[in-house]
């Protein structure tokens, strides 16, 4: 991460039911952890031209982005995965090689290098 521990831009993040069930099949642990700090909710209201039309049953749940990460990042640190923040990837392998990483996650944005690369 190019930033510092828990800084975050943006405001909040939506997940879906089915995104939920997903996370709760890979991880209960997280999953639990992330739906006691949501909110949720069924309709979606769209205003258009002075009307109002609710579509309901989507179901989606939404959570501040700070607290996602801060969750997200506890659980990585229970699980004993290293993070690494303030460094700037400039190539992939040989930032897995200075730390040892069986892992390094590429998410630099639309022009990212290690897109690019591979």
């Amino acid at each position: 991460e190019r930033n510092r521990p828990y800084d975050t831009f943006g405001w909040g993040v939506v997940f879906s039911d089915q995104t939920l069930g997903n996370l709760m099949d890979a991880d209960a642990q997280t999953a639990q952890a992330i739906e006691a700090s949501f909110n949720h909710w069924d309709d979606i209201d769209v205003f258009f031209k002075g009307e109002k039309v609710t579509s309901g049953g989507q179901g989606f749940c939404g959570i501040g982005r700070k607290r996602l990460l801060n969750i997200l990042q506890q659980r990585c640190e229970e699980l004993g995965v290293s993070l690494v923040f303030e460094t700037e990837v400039l190539d992939d392998q040989q930032i897995a090689a200075r730390y040892g990483a069986d892992l390094v996650i590429a998410s630099d944005g639309l022009n990212s290098r290690t897109r690019a690369r591979y």
